[in-house]
Order: structure tokens, then C-alpha cells, then sequence
């Protein structure tokens, strides 16, 4: 997993294509071919802060509009009303990894239960277990309270076993959690079970667990922006932090001093200058078909949406979206000659999706294997895979670390946080 410095204060407490043909483009070339910006309608793409042009002072400074700064920034004003809180945004809200991932609302942590356990004590993970699934209904109730449609399906999510090996792993790890007295938070398929849930080939059993709902993620992070604005956080967009110090985010057109500054960067935070040795990202990669028709889902599985991977070592996940595409992706690796130099056959019946295109806006030969799973996983959509293929970068672990720092407390410690993915 990934953890990251925490200085603290000893004092302190119906998705369709969009309308909007041109939106993306005019935001960020890089967002031009991603899908879940190309469904967003024209107010999700309208602009939401302004870019820093002067010093500011703040209770709270934020770096980073993404899931992570953006929830802090929400639940910091529901719980605080009159806190002062800025967040600072390389490009604009969203345009990361939160605006560009496989849309899976999960209560999963990188961690087991049983790891969390041998930490910190069985009750001690059982409530933490308690908390990450109410998470999950607590992105719904935040969701339904604000009239957002984010394309929710609470489906729960189903991971196959298909090989013996993987099969093995599912049901040791399933009796060691409940060997310690832990009661696991899924339930173990047999073949027969996991193949009602998905129709993939060579199932041998699998695992389920309802803590999990299908999202559309762009319209989550747009909609959490622009909510936070109006309740009073200020958005500095088109404003690249330079550094970031106990007390002050430094940017090239002003400053920003807060008492709290709290770095929620993610896949970014290595380009900040002495951030470069604090985590090590990694490549995703996905790919989404067009709509498929109703036949095909008669071969595919997946009713009432649940998201879906198998039990690899190599992380894969995908998701039948809200219109009736699969969306599909995985973990790739760093980035080469080869992944700025290949160019990818034509092929019109895919959109490929990046989160975070850094070095690599162009396409990556690993998407190839990274897409070659998708015809065994849902042999249906072989005909439907294609053409547009890049990567992006992100923490390897993506339990959404956020670093803290206070003025009055300089000596840091270990810690990690969790956002909604």
C-alpha cells in the first residue's frame, strides 16, 4: 500500500454521450478522447475556479482537485461552516486520475482484513471494515442528496477464479480471516455462482461482495466541485503549485498560507520539487466498446451492474457502464521510448480512457496487453474491442494518500488515508 508524511497539529480536532460534441477539447487536449468527459453535459464542462494571481491566507490550503482534496474540502465545510479553505489545481478539477478511472466505488482497502488485524487488533478491523462499507452508501446518500446522476449501481462486485491457483488463494484467505475471528466481507462463489454473476470462460469459483457500486467518475469529481464552490471553498485552477512547505503552497503568481496544508496529489505529487522519491506511480490503462445490444448481454452476465475483475496477480477491472458498454482496464508500468513512440492501428469501435497522461499522451503498446484479457473475462465483446489506446499514472496502491502539514508541528509521521476511488 502506500503511505505518505502526515505532520499534524497536537492541538487540532441517465449517462448517454453527450450533446456537447467540442466540450472536452476545449478544456484539456488530453481529455479530448477520454469517454467519461465525452458523456459529461455542458454544465459539468463549464469552468469552476480561477486561476491563483495573487497571495492568499487561508484556515485550510488544499493541493489537489481531485476525490481526495475534494472530499476533504466537502466534509472540512459540513463539519465546519466557516473554515476558510482554499484548493489549488494544476489543470482543473477532476482532470486526473479522478475524472478518468474505472468507475468502481469500493469499499476494498490495499490491505486485508487480516492485515489490518495483525496491526492494529481484531475489533480495531472490524470497525475499520464497518467504515469502509459505509463509505460506499455514503457516496450513494451524498449523490441522491444533491441530485447528481453519476450513473450509480450498487451491483456489489464479483472476482472470478480462473485458474486453480486463484481459486486456492480465494478460499485460504477466506479461512485464515475467519480462523482469526474475522468474518469476511465476501462471500465464496462456486463455479456455478460466480458463472450467474459473469459469463466468463474457464470460471472455477469466485468470490462476491454487495460493498461495491458502477459509477460514471467524471460526473462525480464535477458535480463534488462544483459544490464545494458555492458553499464557500475558494478553487484556484490553472495554478501549479511549485512547492509545498509547513504553513505555505507556493505557486508561480502568488502564495497561499494556511495553518493546515494538506497534499492531496496523488499520480502528481513526484513532479513537485522534493516529492520526487515519495511514491513511485504506476501505469492504468483501460478501454471501453460502444453500447452493446440487448443479445449481448444474455452472453455477458452482469445484471444489475456489479463491477467484475478475476483473481491475477496483475490488477485488472471493468464495469458495464450505465449505457451499456463494458468498460475495462488494468495495471501497465512506467514509462519507455516505446510507450512515446508506438502509434496504434485504426480502429473505430473502442475509445480508450487515460487518467493521467503525463509523458505519454500518445498510445502504449501495454495497452495491448493490458486489453487482452477482455475477450476470456467477457468473451462477447471480441468483436467490440479496438482502436484508441494511452496510459496514465497513479499511485501504485490508490488508497487516496493524503499528506498533512501544520505549522506549529514540523516532525512528521507514517500514516495513510483513504478516498473514494
Amino acid at each position: 500500500g502506500r503511505h505518505s508524511t502526515v505532520v499534524s497539529d497536537p492541538r487540532s480536532p441517465p449517462i448517454g454521450r453527450s450533446l456537447v460534441v467540442n466540450a472536452t477539447p476545449a478544456l484539456h487536449p488530453s481529455l479530448a478522447r477520454v469517454l467519461w468527459w465525452d458523456q459529461l453535459p455542458a454544465e459539468l464542462t463549464e469552468p469552476i475556479g480561477r486561476p491563483l494571481d495573487q497571495d492568499a491566507s487561508a484556515d485550510v490550503a488544499i493541493v489537489g482537485a481531485g476525490f481526495t482534496g475534494l472530499w476533504t474540502a466537502y466534509y472540512l465545510k459540513q463539519r465546519e461552516p466557516d473554515l476558510d479553505i482554499v484548493v489549488i489545481e494544476k489543470e482543473i478539477a477532476g482532470f486526473g486520475a479522478s475524472g478518468r478511472n474505472g468507475g468502481w466505488a469500493s469499499a476494498h482497502f490495499p490491505q486485508d482484513d487480516l492485515a489490518v488485524a495483525r496491526h492494529a487488533g481484531v475489533e480495531a478491523a472490524r470497525a475499520f471494515r464497518a467504515m469502509m462499507n459505509a463509505s460506499v452508501d455514503e457516496i450513494g446518500r451524498v449523490a441522491d442528496s444533491h441530485g447528481w446522476d453519476i450513473g450509480w449501481a450498487k451491483g456489489g462486485s464479483v472476482i472470478a477464479a480462473r485458474t486453480e491457483s486463484q481459486a486456492v488463494r480465494m478460499r485460504t484467505a477466506y479461512q485464515h480471516e475467519q480462523a482469526a475471528g474475522l468474518e469476511p466481507n465476501y462471500e465464496l462463489l462456486t463455479a456455478d455462482q460466480a458463472r450467474a454473476r459473469i459469463k466468463a470462460t474457464g470460471v472455477l469459483a469466485g468470490t462476491y461482495t454487495p460493498h461495491c457500486a458502477a459509477i460514471q467518475p467524471a460526473r462525480l469529481v464535477r458535480n463534488l466541485a462544483r459544490q464545494v464552490v458555492p458553499s464557500g471553498v475558494r478553487l484556484f485552477e490553472n495554478s501549479p503549485a511549485t512547492s509545498i512547505e509547513p504553513g505555505i503552497v507556493r505557486t508561480s503568481k502568488g502564495c497561499v498560507r494556511a495553518r493546515y496544508v494538506l497534499r492531496c496529489t496523488e499520480g502528481y505529487t513526484p513532479d513537485i520539487p522534493g516529492q520526487h522519491r515519495t511514491l513511485l506511480p504506476v501505469y492504468s490503462l483501460m478501454v471501453a466498446t460502444e453500447p452493446l445490444p440487448s443479445q449481448a448481454w444474455d452472453d455477458i452476465g452482469l445484471d444489475g451492474r456489479p463491477t467484475f475483475a478475476d483473481g491475477r496477480h496483475l490488477v485488472i477491472y471493468g464495469q458495464r457502464t450505465a449505457d451499456d458498454r463494458i468498460a475495462f482496464g488494468g495495471r501497465g508500468g512506467l514509462p519507455t521510448a516505446s510507450v512515446l513512440d508506438w502509434t496504434p492501428p485504426a480502429r473505430p469501435t473502442a475509445r480508450f480512457i487515460t487518467i493521467f497522461d503525463r509523458r505519454c499522451e500518445r498510445c502504449s503498446p501495454r495497452c495491448r496487453t493490458i486489453a487482452s484479457p477482455m475477450p476470456g473475462v467477457v468473451p462477447w465483446v471480441s468483436r467490440a474491442i479496438g482502436g484508441r489506446r494511452w496510459a496514465w499514472t497513479e499511485p501504485p496502491a490508490w488508497d487516496g494518500a493524503a499528506a498533512t502539514s501544520a505549522t506549529e508541528s514540523p516532525q512528521p509521521t507514517s500514516a495513510a488515508a483513504h478516498s473514494p476511488p
